[in-house]
C-alpha cells in the first residue's frame, strides 16, 4: 500500500482525519435539525428560495459533501490514495464554499437589511479559510504525499485536476440550484 516504505502515519494526516470525520458528522447534525424543525425541510426551500437558491439543492449539495468528506477521513485514516484526493478536493471546495457565504452574507444585507459581513462573521469566514487551506497545504507536503502514495512530482498537476473539479461542480451547483423568487 506504501510505496516508498512510509508505513507509520504522521499526526497531521491523523488529525485532519479525525478532523474530516467530527466535519461530516457536523452536517449530518446539521441536517438532522432542520429535520426536526416544525416547518421542516419546506421552510428551509422557502427561505432559501428568498434569494434565489433551491433548498433541496442546498441540502443535496450538504449531504454529498458530508459523504465526501467522511470518505476522506476514513481514506486519510487508513492511508488510501482517494483519501489525499477526497481531503484536498473538500478543502478546495470548503474554501470557495466560504467565499459564497460571504457573497450571500452580502446579499442577504442587501436585501432584507440583516447583519451583512460583521466582524464577528468575517472572523469566522477567515478562520474556516485558514482551517481549509492548512489541510490543503499540509496535504501538499512530501512526506505526507508519499505516505498517501501520491507522486509529489505532479502535485501541481494534480491540484490543478482538483481545482477544475472544484470549480465544474461549483458551476454545475450554481445552474442547477437557481430558483426564482415567488
Amino acid at each position: 500500500m506504501h510505496m516508498n516504505d512510509v508505513t507509520e502515519r504522521p499526526l497531521g494526516v491523523s488529525i485532519i482525519a479525525v478532523w474530516q470525520v467530527i466535519v461530516a458528522m457536523f452536517f449530518v447534525l446539521l441536517l438532522v435539525v432542520a429535520r426536526l424543525q416544525p416547518g421542516n425541510l419546506a421552510d428551509l426551500d422557502r427561505g432559501f428560495a428568498t434569494i434565489g437558491i433551491s433548498g433541496k439543492w442546498i441540502l443535496g449539495s450538504v449531504v454529498t459533501i458530508a459523504a465526501l468528506t467522511f470518505l476522506s477521513g476514513i481514506g486519510l485514516w487508513t492511508g488510501e490514495r482517494a483519501g489525499w484526493w477526497l481531503g484536498c478536493f473538500c478543502s478546495l471546495y470548503g474554501v470557495l464554499g466560504i467565499f459564497a457565504s460571504m457573497q450571500t452574507a452580502v446579499r442577504l444585507s442587501q436585501r432584507f437589511g440583516v447583519a451583512g459581513l460583521t466582524s464577528e462573521t468575517s472572523l469566522r469566514f477567515a478562520v474556516r479559510l485558514a482551517i481549509n487551506l492548512g489541510i490543503l497545504f499540509y496535504l501538499m507536503r512530501a512526506d505526507v504525499m508519499d505516505y498517501l502514495d501520491v507522486p509529489y512530482e505532479s502535485r501541481f498537476r494534480s491540484l490543478g485536476y482538483i481545482s477544475i473539479g472544484v470549480i465544474t461542480i461549483y458551476g454545475i451547483t450554481l445552474l442547477l440550484g437557481r430558483t426564482t423568487v415567488g
